[in-house]
């Protein structure tokens, strides 16, 4: 066992955002948060076409507001009201 000494660095934990970390989630598996978004109005497709994941990253890369955030947790199935 090698011992540890003081001059090795110290993992460093970010603090996370919850919303964001629960939204990200949700991209990961795409279908339903699309869904979601286009049925919410927050992100139309164009005429003849399908959201696609990069508009799902766009939307979030937008910096939407933490109550429509909110509203597509909610839409999905997440109790966000201690939030």
């Amino acid at each position: 066992m090698i011992p540890i000494t003081s001059k090795e660095p110290r993992l460093v934990i970010e603090p996370k955002n919850v919303i964001d970390e629960l939204i990200y989630r949700e991209l990961s598996k795409l279908y339903e948060i699309l869904q979601v978004l286009e049925d919410l109005k927050i992100v139309v497709p164009h005429k003849g076409c399908t959201l696609s994941e990069s508009d799902g990253y766009s939307w979030m890369e937008d910096d939407p507001s933490i109550e429509e955030k909110k509203r597509v947790l909610t839409a999905l199935g997440y109790d966000v009201s201690m939030l």
